[in-house]
């Protein structure tokens, strides 16, 4: 929201639908629009892309994970540069100890130049890709 997204297609689970439909309803007391659609099984990130094929149309688009929280002193100023980009992707990543249980990027400067789902060898702290 602080990057002005108020068109929100929320994609879940079948049994917890029903209990995100009753918690934020259509999104109207948030100032938001929210539209819901059903993953029946978890086949990966991208088939957010594949679900909302039709919501996303020929949009630009912002994909954010129900479980990951991102805050800091300059991370409004941050997506707000990042809605401005007319091509590309800005992904966010941050430090953890445990590499293996998460999608792992590698920067040169501020460019990501590689990245591995859930590594089993890394040993060392790595920016997960969450």
């Amino acid at each position: 929201m602080l990057a002005g997204i108020r068109d929100i297609l929320l994609i879940s689970t079948p049994q917890d639908l029903p209990q995100y439909r009753q918690l934020f309803g259509d999104g109207s007391p948030f100032g938001i629009h929210i539209s819901y659609a059903e993953q029946p099984s978890p086949d990966g990130l991208a088939q957010a892309f594949l679900i909302g094929e039709s919501f996303i149309g020929e949009d630009a688009v912002c994909l954010i994970l129900g479980d990951n929280i991102f805050h800091g002193q300059s991370f409004s100023e941050q997506l707000q540069r990042a809605v401005k980009h007319t091509s590309g992707a800005t992904v966010f990543g941050y430090w953890v100890k445990d590499p293996e249980r998460f999608g792992v990027i590698e920067t040169v400067g501020s460019a990501v130049s590689n990245c591995w789902p859930r590594p089993a060898n890394c040993k060392r702290p790595a920016t997960a890709n969450t």
